[in-house]
This record gives structure tokens, C-alpha cells and sequence, in this order.
């Protein structure tokens, strides 16, 4: 999946993302470099998630970040990092 963020067509527009309680699947996750998109997050790269539909008109919604500053620890299961 090719996510673009410049393009002007973002669909059904803007959807809330933010649900207490519920986990919002991801689809797709990637970082910019150099105005290309390539998998996974990288510190210092904007990263754009695909996320489940938030709009029943959507495909899918996307979300992107300002560049990551630091990662962490990456977990796995109940949003939980691992220890």
C-alpha cells in the first residue's frame, strides 16, 4: 500500500480519531524520506499510518506525524510495550 499525503484527494475528509476504549487497527505504517514513502518508522522522518476506516464513506484513514524525535520500545498485543 503507496500512502500519499500530498495528494489532494483524501476522500470522505476529515473523521475523529480518537475512540476511548476501542484499539484502532493499523493498516500500513510508513515513513517519508526524501518526498518517497518506505515501510516502517524511522527517527527524524514524518510516518504516515493507514488506519481502519473512521468514516463509513472512507477506504481507510490516514494520519501523519511531525518528524519522530526518539523511539522507545516497540510491544506487542493489548498496546502494551514489552518489558
Amino acid at each position: 500500500m503507496v500512502l500519499d499525503p500530498a495528494s489532494s484527494d483524501h476522500g470522505s475528509g476529515p473523521a475523529v480519531l480518537r475512540r476511548d476504549g476501542y484499539f484502532v487497527r493499523v493498516i500500513a505504517i510508513q515513513h517519508q524520506d526524501g518526498g518517497e514513502l518506505h515501510d516502517g518508522i524511522l527517527v527524524g522522518r514524518a510516518v504516515c499510518f493507514a488506519l481502519e476506516p473512521l468514516s463509513p464513506m472512507a477506504a481507510f484513514t490516514v494520519r501523519c506525524t511531525t518528524p519522530v524525535v526518539s523511539i522507545k520500545s516497540v510491544g506487542r498485543g493489548m498496546g502494551k510495550p514489552d518489558e
